[in-house]
C-alpha cells in the first residue's frame, strides 16, 4: 500500500503538466475544427496511471450534414472552416491534418511526433517539451515532459466507453489498483510499457 501511495503522489505531481498538454492539443484541434472536443481516456481517466503513463486523448468532431463523399470529410464537416482536410498533410486524413498543425507547435519535441495510420484506430504520438503546470515551457523540470497518444473518435474507438467499466471494476475490487500499479511499474522498469 505504501508503494501505491508513492505512485499516486508522484502521478498527482505531474497532473498539472498533463492537463496543460491536453489543453494545448485541444487548442490545436479547435484551430482546425472549431467544435472539436478533446476527451481524456485510458489510465489517466481511470485513476490507474503511473508517473510514466502517457495521456490518451480522443478528438471528437460533431456530426454535421455534409454532401462530401468521403466519410472522414463528412465527419469533419464542411462547416468546420478552412482547414477541413486539404493542405494539412500528404495523406489528407484527419490525423495528418492535426499532426501538421502540431508539428509547428513550439511545445512539442519535434523528433517525437509520429502518425501511425495503419492500425484499427490511427494515432498521433508525441512528447512535449518540459511543461510547468501553468503551461510555460520549463527548462528545469525534466519530469514534466508529457507523452500523448491522440486519436479521433471513430465507430470502433472504445476508449472513452471503457473508462466507466474500469472505474466500476476498481470500485468493486479496490486491491486491483495497487496490483495494477505494481504490474505497470514493473513493465516500465523492463521497457515493456510502450509497444
Amino acid at each position: 500500500r505504501a508503494f501505491a501511495r508513492r505512485v499516486e503522489a508522484e502521478t498527482e505531481r505531474r497532473l498539472g503538466a498533463r492537463m496543460v498538454a491536453v489543453s494545448k492539443v485541444q487548442a490545436a484541434a479547435t484551430s482546425l475544427w472549431p467544435r472539436a472536443v478533446c476527451k481524456v481516456f485510458g489510465s489517466i481517466a481511470t485513476g490507474l496511471s503511473v508517473p510514466s503513463s502517457d495521456v490518451d486523448v480522443v478528438v471528437c468532431l460533431p456530426k454535421v450534414m455534409s454532401t462530401e463523399a468521403a466519410p472522414a470529410l463528412a465527419r469533419a464537416g464542411v462547416m468546420e472552416g478552412r482547414h477541413l482536410m486539404k493542405g494539412g498533410g500528404a495523406s489528407g486524413t484527419l490525423q495528418a491534418t492535426l499532426a501538421h498543425v502540431l508539428s509547428l507547435a513550439e511545445w512539442i519535441q519535434s523528433d517525437s511526433l509520429k502518425t501511425i495510420e495503419n492500425t484499427a484506430v490511427p494515432v498521433i504520438t508525441l512528447t512535449t517539451k518540459p511543461l510547468s503546470a501553468t503551461g510555460a515551457l520549463s527548462a528545469t523540470d525534466k519530469g514534466s515532459s508529457v507523452r500523448l497518444d491522440v486519436t479521433f473518435e471513430v465507430d470502433n474507438h472504445r476508449g472513452v466507453a471503457a473508462v466507466s467499466l474500469v472505474r466500476q471494476l476498481v470500485a468493486a475490487f479496490p486491491e486491483l489498483k495497487a496490483l495494477f500499479f505494481v504490474v505497470k511499474s514493473l513493465l516500465t522498469s523492463k521497457g515493456l510499457d510502450n509497444p
